[in-house]
């Protein structure tokens, strides 16, 4: 079942892609447990200027409210090639399913102008290349 809202209509163009991700659960929670402190490793599904699909555990359902009203946002290296990295920081839109493959829908709160300027030519590249 999917938790959370789909917001407004997509302001850049969103590609499938699986990309290796790296990533940390920050923010505020009254929620203690040993994944805060962890570094999670996932991958993506989608990615975009504005966000990304990320696949990943969640190690505690007990962090889904918090996730939801932005308590909690995930800090992202998200690997684009073997020397090449995007670091952002993103709030849960959405998330699907518990465990180890639990899918996060995923909006960017801090991201540079040129890391976004990468992740928009990654998806034009894309797109182009699966035409």
């Amino acid at each position: 079942m999917r938790l959370g809202l789909d917001s407004k209509a997509r302001e850049y163009l969103r590609v499938e892609t699986k990309l290796p991700v790296r990533f940390q659960f920050i923010g505020q929670t009254t929620h203690e447990g040993p994944g805060l402190d962890q570094v999670h490793e996932g991958w993506t599904r989608d990615i975009s200027g504005g966000g990304v699909c990320l696949i990943g555990p969640l190690p505690e359902a007990s962090w889904v409210p918090d996730l939801l009203t932005q308590g909690l946002e995930l800090a992202l290296s998200i690997e684009l090639s073997a020397s090449s990295f995007a670091y952002a920081v993103a709030r849960v839109i959405w998330l699907e399913g518990e465990g180890d493959e639990s899918t996060f829908g995923l909006a960017f709160t801090h991201i540079s102008k040129s890391t976004q300027s990468r992740l928009v030519d990654l998806a034009m590249g894309e797109a182009v290349a699966s035409r």
